[in-house]
C-alpha cells in the first residue's frame, strides 16, 4: 500500500510495509520534489522551515517524518550529549534527510544551540543553519523568521524555568516530550497572520495572547 495525501493520490516513492509500522521509500523512485510538494501530508509542515498547507490542523516545528530513522541518529530520545552533538552535526552538514529533520529535531538543535550561545547568536546560528540545510535539499525560500524566532523565544524561556540542573540530553528529552504534544503558536497567532508573507520575511508580534517573555 502506498502513502497517500489528502487528496488520495498516491505519494510517489513510497509505500506502506505492512509486516512493521513503518511507511518505506522506494530506492531510485522517491521523488525529493514532491516531499516539499504544496497540499500534501509530506509537505514541510508548518514550522522553521515553513511550507503552508491549508489543510493542516496544526503549526509544528519541523518537517514532516517519512520513512524509517536511522536510530544510529537519534532525532529525540537521547541517551547522552554526544547523541545530541550528532544531531546537530548532522543537521549543520546537511547529512540527514530533510525527512528525517521532525519537529523533535529542530528542538532539540534548537535547544542545543541555547545551550551553548547567547540568546541572539543561538538565533542568528538557527537562522543561518536552518537556511543552510534547506538550500541543500533544493527547497530554498521556506525559512519562516516569526516561526524561527517564536520558538527559539519559547524554548530559551523553558530552558531557565525547568530542570536547570539536569544534563542537557535529559533536558531536551523532557521538553521534546511536553512541547511536541503542544500548539503553542494557534494560542499566540490567528491563521491569517501566521501565513502571511510579512510574518514569513520579518519577526510580527502576536495578534491572540502576547508572548510573555
Amino acid at each position: 500500500m502506498r502513502a497517500r495525501d489528502y487528496a488520495g493520490c498516491a505519494a510517489p516513492g513510497l509505500y506502506h510495509d505492512d509486516a512493521s509500522r513503518y511507511w518505506r521509500i522506494h530506492p531510485g523512485r522517491f521523488d525529493r520534489a514532491a516531499l516539499f510538494a504544496p497540499n500534501t501530508w509530506l509537505g514541510v509542515s508548518s514550522g522553521w522551515i515553513h511550507h503552508v498547507d491549508h489543510r493542516r490542523d496544526h503549526l509544528a516545528l519541523g518537517l514532516g517524518q517519512v520513512g524509517r530513522c536511522d536510530r544510529s541518529l537519534r532525532t529525540r530520545d537521547f541517551a547522552s550529549n554526544s547523541e545530541v552533538a550528532t544531531l546537530v552535526s548532522a543537521f549543520e552538514n546537511a547529512t540527514i534527510p530533510a525527512s528525517e529533520f521532525t519537529h523533535a529535531a529542530h528542538i532539540a538543535v534548537a535547544l542545543s544551540y541555547l545551550d551553548s550561545f547567547p540568546q541572539e547568536q543561538a538565533l542568528e546560528r538557527m537562522r543561518e543553519k536552518i537556511r543552510a540545510f534547506a538550500a541543500h535539499h533544493g527547497v530554498g525560500n521556506l525559512y519562516h523568521e516569526t516561526l524561527t524566532t517564536f520558538w527559539m523565544r519559547l524554548l530559551e524561556h523553558v530552558t531557565r524555568t525547568s530542570d536547570v540542573d539536569l544534563p542537557l540530553w535529559r533536558r531536551i528529552n523532557l521538553i521534546v516530550e511536553d512541547w511536541t504534544k503542544r500548539k503553542p503558536v494557534e494560542a499566540h497567532y490567528s491563521r491569517e497572520l501566521i501565513r502571511s508573507q510579512a510574518a514569513r520575511d520579518k519577526w510580527v508580534p502576536p495578534d491572540r495572547l502576547p508572548i510573555p517573555f
